[in-house]
C-alpha cells in the first residue's frame, strides 16, 4: 500500500495542504469567537459585526479551499485504485492459463471486482480522512494553548484519553473484520463448488441440498456481519462518551479560569467551539483507525500480490529459429496413469505435421507442454538445442483450440486484438464470409471459429497449433483456410484432425507415437 501512495506523494502533499489550511482557518474563526462576545458584553454593536462578517469569510474561504481538495483528493484515489488494478492486470497476465488454479482465479476476480472498491472507501479515504482530523486536532491545542495552558494541558491529557482507550479495544473488531472476510471466500467457494456440479445436482433432484448449501453460507454471512456491527458499536459507544466527558471537562475549566478572571468570558464561546473540534477530532481518528484496522486482510493481499509481482522474472523472447526438439517426455495427470513416455520428436521449421492417435491419448496435452501452460513429469522440449524453459514463447506459438475464445467487444476488435489493420484484413474477411456487423453474443459456433482462425491468419505466428480448429466448418472451407496457411514462409504446423479429407492437398508428415 505504501508503494502507491509514494507514486502519488505530490498529490497527497498537496492534499495534506490543503486540509492543513481549512483547519488553520476554521481554528483562527473559532479563536476570533472570543472577541465576538466581548464586543457583545460591551454592547458594540458596529465593531460586533465586522468581527462576525470577518468569522463568515474566514469560513467561506474554507469552505471554497475544501471544495476544490474534494475534488483533488478524489483525483489521488482514483489514480491510486487505478493504479492496482493495472499491476493486477498485468500481474494476471504473466501467469499461464493452465496454471491458474480456481481459487487463484477467484482471488484475481474478487481483487479487480470488490476488493480495490473496499480499499478505496475503507482505507483510502480513512487514510484522508484521519489526516483531516488530525491536523484539526493538533491546531486546535495549539489554539486551547494560546488561550490559556491550564486549558492546553487539561485537553492534551483528555485527549490522550479518549485516543488510546478504543486502540485497547481494536482487538474484538479486527477480529470480528476477519469472520467477515472469512465468510465471503467461503460463500464464493461454496456459489462455485455448487455451480460446477449444477448438472449433477439436478440428476439427483438434490434441490434441498443446492438450496441448504447456500442457506448455511448466507447465515455464516449474517452472523459476522452482526459480529461485527456490534464490537463496532461497542468501540463507538466508548468513544462517544468520553467524549462528551471531555468535552464538558474543559468548559468546566474554562469557567474556572474565567470566575478567577484569568480569562476574557468571551472565550467561554472559543474553548467550546475548540473543545468540540478536539475531541470529535480524536473520536474521528480512531472510527478511521477501527475501519482500516477491519480491512488488513485487504492489505494483506495487496502485500502478497506486490511481492508476487517483484519476484516475476522476465524470460527473453525467441526471435530466431531452427528447430524443437523433444526427448524422452512423459506426462501424467495422475501418479497411477501415465499418458505417454518416451516421446521422441524433430520438428523443423517451414513443414507440417499430424499429431495421429485416439482421443484421450495425450495430443492436446502435448500441445500444452509446447505451451508451458502443463510441466512434464519426464524429459525435455528444446529450441536449437536450449531448454524452451528459458524462454518467453508468447511471440512463438499461436494455438488455434477447437471452440475459439471471443472477448466481449466487437468482430473486429476480436480479430485484430488492438494491432492495426493491415491490407490482408478486408481479403481474410471476405475469404472467410465473416458479417463484422453482426453482434458477437449472436454467433454460431462455426462463425466464432471462423473469427478465430480469421485472428490466426491476421497475426501468425511461426509456429501454429491446430486442435481440431475447423470441426465446426465445411470441408471445403477448411481446405481453402489450409491453403492460406501453407502460403506462410517459414511457419511450422502442426495439426490435431479426424478428417483426413482436409488434408488432401496438404504436404504433411504424420507423427503416431501418441497411441
Amino acid at each position: 500500500m505504501i508503494k502507491y501512495l509514494k507514486r502519488e506523494m505530490l498529490g497527497f502533499l498537496l492534499n495534506i495542504a490543503g486540509l492543513f489550511t481549512v483547519s488553520g482557518l476554521q481554528v483562527y474563526a473559532a479563536l476570533r469567537m472570543t472577541k465576538v462576545a466581548e464586543y457583545l458584553i460591551q454592547q458594540n454593536l458596529k465593531v460586533f459585526m465586522i468581527e462576525v462578517f470577518i468569522i463568515l469569510g474566514l469560513w467561506i474561504i474554507s469552505l471554497i479551499i475544501s471544495y476544490y481538495q474534494t475534488i483533488y483528493q478524489e483525483i489521488v484515489i482514483q489514480n491510486i485504485c487505478n493504479k492496482m488494478r493495472s499491476d493486477m492486470s498485468d500481474a494476471s497476465w504473466n501467469i499461464k492459463a493452465n496454471y491458474i488454479d480456481g481459487q487463484e482465479q477467484k482471488e484475481i476476480e474478487s481483487f479487480l471486482q470488490n476488493d480495490v472498491n473496499m480499499i478505496e472507501n475503507k482505507v483510502l479515504r480513512s487514510i484522508f480522512g484521519m489526516i483531516k482530523f488530525m491536523l484539526r486536532a493538533i491546531l486546535s491545542l495549539i489554539a486551547l494553548f494560546y488561550v490559556h495552558y491550564l486549558l492546553f494541558i487539561v485537553s492534551l491529557a483528555l485527549s490522550i484519553v479518549l485516543y488510546f482507550i478504543p486502540i485497547m479495544t481494536k482487538r474484538m473488531v479486527s477480529n470480528a473484520g476477519n469472520h467477515v472476510a472469512e465468510a465471503n471466500k467461503s460463500y464464493l467457494n461454496k456459489i462455485n463448488n455448487m455451480i460446477t456440479g449444477i448438472d449433477v445436482l439436478k440428476e439427483f433432484g438434490a434441490l434441498n441440498f443446492y438450496q441448504d448449501s447456500f442457506s448455511q453460507e448466507l447465515f455464516k454471512i449474517k452472523n459476522s456481519r452482526v459480529l461485527l456491527a456490534k464490537e463496532t458499536s461497542k468501540v463507538t459507544f466508548i468513544i462517544f462518551l468520553l467524549n462528551v466527558i471531555s468535552q464538558l471537562s474543559v468548559i468546566f475549566v474554562t469557567g474556572l479560569l474565567i470566575i478567577n478572571q484569568l480569562i476574557l468570558v468571551g472565550a467561554i464561546l472559543t474553548t467550546t467551539d475548540l473543545a468540540m473540534k478536539l475531541f470529535d477530532s480524536i473520536s474521528a481518528i480512531n472510527q478511521y483507525m477501527t475501519i482500516i484496522h477491519s480491512s488488513v486482510q485487504l492489505l494483506d493481499k495487496i502485500d502478497k500480490f506486490e511481492a508476487s509481482d517483484d519476484k516475476t522474472i522476465e524470460k527473453p523472447l525467441i526471435l530466431s529459429w531452427d528447430n524443437i526438439t523433444i526427448s524422452e517426455l512423459e506426462f501424467c495427470y495422475s501418479t497411477d496413469h501415465v499418458l505417454f513416455s518416451n516421446v521422441n520428436l524433430q520438428l523443423d521449421k517451414g513443414k507440417w505435421y499430424v499429431l495421429n492417435g485416439a482421443s484421450g491419448k495425450g495430443k492436446s496435452t502435448l500441445f500444452k507442454l509446447l505451451l508451458q501452460q502443463l510441466e512434464p513429469k519426464k524429459g525435455t522440449i528444446l529450441i536449437d538445442g536450449d531448454n524452451i524453459k528459458q524462454y518467453n514463447t508468447d511471440n512463438l506459438f499461436s494455438y488455434l483450440r477447437q471452440q475459439g475464445y471471443m472477448f466481449d467487444t466487437s468482430i473486429k476488435e476480436n480479430i485484430l486484438l488492438g494491432k492495426e489493420e493491415s491490407d490482408s484484413f478486408k481479403e481474410i474477411i471476405e475469404q472467410l464470409n465473416i458479417d463484422l456487423t453482426k453482434n458477437i453474443n449472436d454467433l454460431s459456433g462455426g462463425e466464432k471459429q471462423k473469427i478465430a482462425i480469421a485472428r490466426l491468419l491476421v497475426n501468425p505466428n511461426p509456429i501454429i497449433l491446430l486442435d481440431e480448429s475447423f470441426s465446426s466448418i465445411d470441408i471445403a472451407s477448411s481446405k481453402m483456410i489450409l491453403n492460406s496457411l501453407s502460403k506462410l514462409e517459414n511457419t511450422m504446423v502442426i495439426m490435431i484432425t479426424h478428417r483426413k479429407q482436409e488434408l488432401e492437398d496438404i504436404e504433411y508428415d504424420s507423427i503416431d507415437i501418441l497411441k
